[in-house]
């Protein structure tokens, strides 16, 4: 008797260990870093709204000193999170959950009304980083600012202080000998564009593009001026002659090429249209067959338009050729739909 009490304690005790066990493989974490985009810094008090899109429960938690988060769920599916702090522009992104660590990585979140001058180096490489260090002015090598004088030269130094209404006045005094400068006209957008008056800078910019044909960096500025001021499409435009006249550049280099082609895909992406996004994608694989990220918004042309079996060759392609973290879980999900769709 004694014995076979002391057996069914064991099993019971080997019952308990297992719904444990099972219990906790059932269980999943979310977990990521909100930082500052141009600093690096740790973002503390960031508000942080997860909201699991199949049992429709919300949960909010605040980032600590570390700007670190980590949520634990039981059930698997689709985290939509969205990090909220005054003073900063939201962040929003989702994953598709699965069992053990589901690292979202790094957050980077944008002070409000400062212009982005810098990424931060954990988030340069990613296709946010990407994005961010598209919006940012380049400046190109201009010959024409020599021999323009003391206030030019008083101008540029103003420019790097960041005194940007000073230098103005100044290149505007300059201007008045120099109306069809390059430089003086460059900088006059440059400064307006630092000072979020962008169809100022437009004005300014555009008037440079007609005085050169050599430095094709002022049209990928000016695309970056028409999507501050909220004109995609303008935007995309600009992006796309940028990407043709690097293309057509005698001195180009492939991976010159294929990046301007990306960031024309992403241009005409958020400008919704559709065929051009797909056709500018296609040109970046033509290039580098190799480009996870593209085949990403190949099958998500493909997903929207219906081809449910061309979406599913393009994510398995895209998840074969290394495709961002930011954007592997979402390919994921969006295969397994179209298999279902099948």
């Amino acid at each position: 008797m004694r014995i076979k009490k002391i057996v069914v304690s064991l099993c019971f005790m080997i019952l308990i260990s297992t719904l444990i066990c099972v219990g906790s493989t059932q269980r999943f974490t979310v977990k990521g870093k909100v930082i500052n985009a141009q600093t690096c810094e740790p973002l503390e008090g960031v508000t942080v709204t997860l909201h699991h899109i199949e049992n429709g429960i919300t949960d909010v938690i605040e980032t600590g000193p570390s700007g670190k988060f980590t949520k634990h769920f039981t059930i698997i599916g689709t985290i939509k999170f969205k990090c909220e702090k005054p003073g900063y522009l939201p962040a929003e992104n989702q994953v598709f959950a699965r069992l053990g660590d589901n690292d979202v990585g790094f957050i980077p979140m944008i002070r409000q009304g400062e212009p982005v001058t810098q990424v931060c180096e954990e988030i340069e490489d990613t296709p946010m980083g990407k994005y961010l260090k598209s919006l940012i002015a380049e400046v190109p090598e201009i010959p024409e600012e020599k021999g323009l004088g003391e206030k030019y030269d008083e101008a540029k130094t103003a420019v790097e202080i960041q005194d940007y209404d000073n230098a103005i006045k100044l290149l505007k005094e300059v201007g008045k000998n120099h109306p069809d400068n390059f430089a003086v006209n460059f900088y006059l957008g440059l400064c307006y564009y630092q000072k979020e008056e962008y169809e100022n800078a437009l004005k300014y910019w555009i008037e440079a593009s007609r005085e050169t044909k050599e430095r094709n960096v002022i049209f990928r500025n000016i695309a970056k001026a028409y999507e501050k001021s909220g004109d995609r499409y303008k935007a995309a435009e600009y992006m796309q002659i940028y990407a043709e006249r690097i293309s057509e550049d005698e001195d180009k280099k492939p991976e010159d090429v294929e990046e301007a082609y990306f960031e024309t895909g992403k241009y005409w992406f958020n400008a919704n249209e559709n065929e051009k996004y797909y056709k500018a994608f296609k040109k970046v694989l033509e290039i580098n067959p190799n480009n996870g990220d593209a085949w990403y918004f190949v099958g998500m042309y493909h997903f929207a338009s219906g081809n449910n079996k061309e979406c599913i060759e393009a994510m398995d392609k895209a998840l074969e050729n290394g495709v961002s973290e930011q954007n592997k879980q979402t390919a994921i999900g969006l295969k397994e739909a179209a298999k279902s769709a099948l």
